[in-house]
């Protein structure tokens, strides 16, 4: 389905695309999606559909009325008016773990400090360095397991009624969905 808001098609579900013969080109103005090669500019891009054009309007009958070929980023037209709110809500996503791993950090810092009569006594009685930093790590991993387990579980249940909420204005919003990434983003934010 066409993503980008405003044309004709917008949001309507196609079950197959054909290509566009030659010999049907007449009269109205047709949109076209295609990749770029890898490397491939946006200017190359155009500088080759502009050539296309010239071969084509050399084929056409002179007294048609020509069309100028324009080339659009498609992921730029999808976001243009959304992207300094999702630039915003994804630096304050990464505020917002970045304090809590600072936290974390931090009462994890006090808790070792408090513990430190227990430390002592255990290296009194032969603990190695290695073994204290085992247990230390295993203790803040497991806290870090719990709340990225609390953290996907929340985003779980609650993805579905923030993307009702915002489907007015973000853009291809039935994608959004936690899947494998998001799990592997939780995953190793914890370790």
């Amino acid at each position: 389905h066409f993503p980008v808001s405003g044309m004709r098609s917008s949001g309507l579900r196609t079950d197959v695309w054909m290509a566009l013969s030659p010999q049907e080109r007449a009269g109205a103005a047709y949109v076209a999606y295609a990749r770029r090669r890898v490397g491939m500019t946006l200017t190359a891009a155009e500088a080759d559909v502009n050539r296309v054009a010239v071969q084509i309007a050399a084929e056409d009958p002179p007294d048609r009325t020509r069309r100028v070929p324009r080339v659009f980023d498609l992921r730029e037209t999808v976001i243009r008016g959304i992207r300094p709110t999702l630039l915003l809500l994804f630096a304050a996503s990464g505020l917002l773990l970045l304090i809590a791993c600072a936290t974390t950090a931090w009462l994890l810092l006090l808790q070792s400090v408090a513990r430190a009569r227990e430390t002592a006594t255990r290296v009194a009685l032969g603990a190695s360095r290695m073994q204290l930093a085992v247990q230390h790590l295993a203790e803040g991993l497991l806290i870090a397991s719990i709340g990225a387990a609390l953290g996907v579980v929340l985003s779980v249940v609650l993805t579905p009624t923030i993307v009702s909420m915002a489907a007015d204005y973000l853009p291809r919003v039935d994608e959004i969905v936690v899947d494998r990434a998001v799990l592997l983003f939780a995953l190793l934010s914890a370790v």
